[in-house]
């Protein structure tokens, strides 16, 4: 899914195996006026990502052992895009794998809406 992306505002990437999640989370971007793509793995947002200007990652917390991947293929588009991780059930081992990606916040899922606005604002206004 693609929504709208315009002028300046960041792009929110949203990598997670369900169709739902993702659907839901790119309907959060919109309602805060954000463009959104969303991605089924990060193999498919290594492939099809279109980075062109700011953005931000929200990663399904069952995918951060392919966190190093994601890190490299950020870093060879030459993007330092904040990245925040939803994980259902977070433990030791999802803090310190979030920890070691660089991410900016580690959420429970489900994920409370307010909470998510909040983080997604702060990063991304952190990095204008």
């Amino acid at each position: 899914m693609r929504t709208g992306h315009t002028g300046g505002a960041p792009v929110l990437c949203v990598i997670d195996a369900d169709a739902s999640v993702r659907e839901a989370l790119c309907r959060v971007a919109a309602s805060m006026g954000l463009g959104a793509q969303s991605f089924a793995s990060i193999e498919q947002f290594l492939t099809d990502v279109v980075a062109d200007g700011k953005g931000c990652v929200l990663l399904d917390g069952s995918l951060l052992r392919g966190g190093t991947q994601l890190k490299a293929g950020l870093r060879s588009r030459g993007l330092d895009w904040p990245m925040i991780v939803l994980c259902a059930g977070v433990d030791e081992t999802a803090r310190h794998e979030a920890r070691a990606l660089g991410a900016h916040f580690l959420l429970n899922k489900p994920v409370d809406a307010q909470a998510l606005f909040d983080a997604i604002a702060w990063v991304t206004d952190e990095e204008s």
